[in-house]
C-alpha cells in the first residue's frame, strides 16, 4: 500500500496475520506508528482502527477496517463494490476514440502488441533506503513534543538486506513470516533469535535448539555495544547476521577515541563478573598480595613500597542491590583527595558508559589500608564524593566528607598518609613501573577465620614497553609489562622511588594473546588535581 505523505518512511509498518486475527507492526519507520494518539511497535486489530503514519499531515492516516463476521460454509464472499462509471470520453478496453482536432492519430500498435511489464523487483530492493538520524529525538505524538532516544538505533545485516529499527522495541529473527526479520536460510530456525532493547542499548537472546555462534562458541545471551557478528545455526557455516548499534555521532567520536587508548578492551573496576574471574586467574600467576620482591630487587626499598601502599585505597559502591562496583585510589592530599578514574568513580562521564545507561554514584566507600595488618582492608574507613572528573582523561578526583558511618567530617582534621607525586614526563621505554591496587582476585583467600573479608593491596613490577601518542595528544599512554587486572583500575603506578607516576587503567590483548597494561601518565592527570585544589610541585606541571 502505498501513500503520498513525506512522513511515511518507505517501508513503514506491516500488517500480519496471526493465530487470533491481524496485528499492525511498525518495521522501524523514522516518524513512528500511532494508534489513538499513542505510539505503538506491534498492537493487534479488532474492527475498525485508524493509524497514524509519521507525524500528522495530509496522506498519512489509515484506516483499517476487519470483518469479524462469521462466514457460512460454502456461502459466496462478499464481492468488492462495483467501480464507478469512467468519465466521459473514457475508451474502455478494445474501443477506439478519435483524437481532437488538430491531433494526428497515433499509429496502431501491432498485431498482439502488448504493454511491456512492470520491471522484476532486484536484489536489492530489500534493503531500507530509509535515513535514520540516530541520537537524535524522536517524534512525538501527533501535537506532542519529540521524545528524547532511549538507546542507540539497531541496523540488521543478512542475506544482502539490511533492516534498520529504532529504539526501544524487540526485534524477532528467524524464517517465520511473523518474525522481524525474516530470513530463507534452512539452518535457521523458524523463531531462532530476538533482539530486546534496553536502557541504552541491545541485548541478543538466542531461542534456537540449533543454536547462535559468537566467534565459533555458543551464543545463548549476549549485551551488544559494537558491531557483531552471529552464527545462526552452525559456528562455521551458518547464515552471518550483522548486529550493529547506532550510536550518536558524537558517542561514535568518544568511542574510537576510547578504542585508540586502550587498543582492544576497557576493563573498568565495575567490569563483568566473568571476566573479572579469568583476568583474576591470569593477575594471581603473576603478582604478590602486600609486597614484591622483585620491585625491591629493581630499586624500590621496602620502606618506599610501604608509603605507596599506605595511600592506596580500595574505592566501592553499590549500583543496584545485588551488585558491587570496586576500583583503586590514591590519597594526594592529607585533607582526603584521593586520585581515581573517572570510570571507577564517576562513570556518566565517559561516553560509553553513559551510552550503557551506567549512572554515577553520588557517594563512594573509601577502605583504607592499615599497616599493622599487613595493609589489608576491611569495612569502609570514610565516605567520599567526586569533586572533579574528566570523562575524555578518564580522570577524578573524590573527596572524604563523612566517617564508615556516615557522620560528616571536617576534611582540614584529617592527616591522612600521601603518596609522592612524580615526573611523568621523566618515563622512558625501559624503566622501572610497579602498579598497586586492588584486582578482583577469589575472594576465598582473603577471609579471616570469623569470615570477614580483608584484602591487601596487589604489588605488580614490569617496565614501560613503549610510549603511545595519538593526534594531538603526545605520551598518551603508557603499554608496561606490570600486570593489571579488572579493580587496578584508578591504583598506583610507581617508578622505582615509589612515586606516582601514572594510573592504571586498562588491560589488552594483541594478535598473540600477550597480555599488556596501560598507565595513562600523570602530566595528564594534572589539570584535574589542581582543578581539585591538590598541591602539585612544579616539576610536574
Amino acid at each position: 500500500m502505498v501513500l503520498s505523505s513525506s512522513s511515511v518512511s518507505r517501508a513503514h509498518a506491516e500488517l500480519r496475520p496471526d493465530p487470533t486475527g491481524w496485528k499492525l507492526v511498525d518495521v522501524g519507520s523514522a516518524g513512528g506508528t500511532y494508534v489513538s494518539g499513542s505510539r505503538v511497535t506491534e498492537v493487534p486489530l479488532t474492527g475498525a482502527t485508524e493509524i497514524q503514519l509519521g507525524p500528522a499531515g495530509p496522506g498519512s492516516t489509515i484506516t483499517v477496517t476487519l470483518d469479524d463476521a462469521p462466514v457460512a460454509a460454502g456461502a459466496p464472499r462478499a464481492q468488492a463494490p462495483a467501480p464507478p462509471p469512467p468519465p466521459a470520453g473514457f475508451a474502455g478496453p478494445g474501443a477506439t476514440v478519435a483524437p481532437p482536432a488538430g491531433v494526428p492519430a497515433a499509429a496502431p500498435a501491432a498485431p498482439g502488441f502488448q504493454p511491456p511489464a512492470p520491471p522484476a523487483p532486484s536484489a536489492d530492493d530489500g534493503i531500507s533506503e530509509m535515513t535514520i538520524a540516530p541520537g537524535m529525538a524522536r517524534p512525538g505524538a501527533p501535537g506532542q513534543p519529540p521524545t528524547p532516544p532511549t538507546g542507540p538505533d539497531l541496523l540488521l545485516v543478512a542475506e544482502g538486506k539490511e533492516h534498520r529499527f529504532r529504539h526501544p522495541v524487540t526485534v524477532t529473527i528467524g524464517r517465520a513470516a511473523d518474525n522481524s526479520v525474516v530470513l530463507e536460510d534452512q539452518g535457521v530456525s523458524r523463531q531462532h533469535a530476538r533482539l530486546v532493547a534496553k536502557p541504552g542499548g541491545w541485548t541478543f537472546e538466542n531461542a534456537s535448539q540449533t543454536g547462535s555462534f559468537l566467534k565459533g562458541k555458543p551464543l545463548a545471551r549476549e549485551d551488544i555495544d559494537e558491531e557483531t557478528e552471529i552464527r545462526l545455526g552452525h559456528p562455521v557455516a551458518g547464515e552471518i547476521l550483522k548486529v550493529i548499534p547506532i550510536y550518536a555521532a558524537e558517542v561514535e567520536v568518544a568511542r574510537a577515541a576510547a578504542k585508540r587508548r586502550n587498543k582492544l578492551l576497557l576493563w573498568g573496576g565495575i567490569g563483568a563478573a566473568a571476566a573479572v574471574v579469568i583476568i583474576g586467574l591470569v593477575v594471581a600467576m603473576f603478582v604478590v598480595p602486600g609486597g614484591d620482591s622483585a620491585a625491591q630487587d629493581a630499586g624500590l626499598t621496602k620502606e618506599e613500597l610501604n608509603v605507596a601502599q599506605s595511600a592506596t585505597v580500595w574505592i566501592t559502591y553499590a549500583p543496584t542491590e545485588d551488585t558491587i562496583a570496586m576500583g583503586s585510589g590514591s590519597i594526594v592530599s592529607k585533607d582526603g583527595k584521593i586520585l581515581t578514574n573517572a570510570h571507577v568513580a564517576d562513570p556518566a562521564k565517559i561516553p560509553e558508559y553513559a551510552a550503557k545507561g551506567e549512572v554515577s554514584p553520588d557517594y563512594v566507600n573509601i577502605h583504607l589500608t592499615n599497616p599493622a595488618e599487613g595493609y589489608k582492608v576491611g569495612e569502609p574507613d570514610y565516605v567520599a564524593k567526586v569533586i572533579e572528573s574528566d570523562g575524555e582523561v578518564d580522570s577524578a578526583v573524590v573527596q572524604i566528607v563523612a566517617d564508615g558511618e556516615g557522620n560528616a567530617v571536617d576534611p582540614s582534621s584529617l592527616d591522612l598518609p600521601t603518596i609522592a607525586l612524580g615526573d611523568s614526563d621523566a618515563v622512558d621505554r625501559g624503566d622501572f613501573i610497579a602498579t598497586i591496587g586492588f584486582p578482583m582476585l577469589p575472594k576465598e583467600s582473603f577471609v579471616d577465620k570469623e569470615g570477614a573479608l580483608f584484602q591487601p593491596p596487589t604489588v605488580a613490577e614490569g617496565n614501560v614497553a613503549t610510549i603511545l601518542s595519538f593526534e594531538g595528544e603526545e605520551r598518551a599512554v603508557f603499554d608496561v609489562t606490570a600486570r593489571i587486572s579488572s579493580g587496578n583500575s584508578g591504583g598506583a603506578a610507581v617508578n622505582d622511588d615509589g612515586e606516582l607516576v601514572g594510573v592504571p587503567t586498562s588491560i589488552g590483548w594483541d594478535e598473540n594473546n600477550v597480555v599488556t597494561g596501560q598507565v595513562i601518565p600523570l602530566a595528564q592527570h594534572i589539570p584535574i588535581l589542581e582543578a581539585a585544589g591538590v598541591k602539585v610541585p612544579s616539576a610536574n606541571r
